[in-house]
This record gives C-alpha cells, structure tokens and sequence, in this order.
C-alpha cells in the first residue's frame, strides 16, 4: 500500500495514511507527502490506524514531522 494523503476541513487538514507496514522505504514517500503542503495548512494528522509495523528508520521521520519547529530569525 502507498502512503496516500489527502486534505479535510476545508484544506486546513492535511491526512498522510501511512497503510499497514511504514519502513525504510516509505520513508522518502512520507517526507515527500507534507514537503509542498498548501499554505492554507494548519494541521498534519499522520493516519497510524491501519499500521501493524514501523522500522527505526520510518519512526526516526515520524518524529521529525511532530517535534516542535523554531523559526529561524
């Protein structure tokens, strides 16, 4: 299964379903999946519902995604 996204709340939602095995090689998919998101994005939700496994590697990505962020000045 591919990792498939798609945006809800009228595009200020964007969902990344990540399918059942999320490893080393989603990893550049995943990135690829919220690297040009549209800049009415408010939300990232990362859809782990149907996930049975997940290497370091695809973990190590997850994590980047959710860890807070600071702005460069």
């Amino acid at each position: 299964m591919e990792i498939r996204s798609s945006y809800q709340n009228q595009g200020q939602t964007l969902i990344i379903d990540v399918g059942t095995k999320f490893d080393f090689s989603k990893v550049e998919d995943f990135r690829n999946a919220y690297d040009k998101i549209d800049d009415d994005v408010a939300h990232i939700a990362v859809d782990l519902s149907q996930t049975e496994y997940m290497d370091s590697s695809a973990s190590v990505s997850y994590t980047h995604l959710t860890l807070p962020t600071t702005p460069y000045v």
